[in-house]
């Protein structure tokens, strides 16, 4: 029971912070490091795919943000195995 009230009160604070997350783009629209973080957010989440679209719009206009992504699985910040790394990477050669 005590693990379940864990998960649940993890996905409460999950949902919390991608609508601040939201909040904030909407506010700074053109913020690209809060795009860059809301991404990364959403993948560790487990929301790999939703997560595409921000990469896509990040990497475009500053490819530095994919040489960042390829550095956070290193220090943990970054939690998605190779093959999805791949393709968030990816994301930079078709924004191109």
């Amino acid at each position: 029971m005590r693990r379940y009230s864990i998960m649940s009160m993890a996905a409460m604070l999950l949902v919390a912070a991608l609508k601040e997350y939201g909040s904030a783009m909407e506010m700074v629209p053109d913020n690209l490091e809060m795009k860059y973080w809301t991404a990364v957010a959403l993948v560790n989440a487990g929301r790999l795919e939703k997560s595409f679209p921000l990469f896509k719009e990040v990497f475009i206009a500053d490819s530095n943000w994919a040489e960042l992504t390829l550095r956070l699985p290193k220090v943990d910040l970054l939690k998605v195995p190779n093959p999805d790394l791949e393709k968030i990477l990816s994301l930079r050669k078709n924004s191109r």
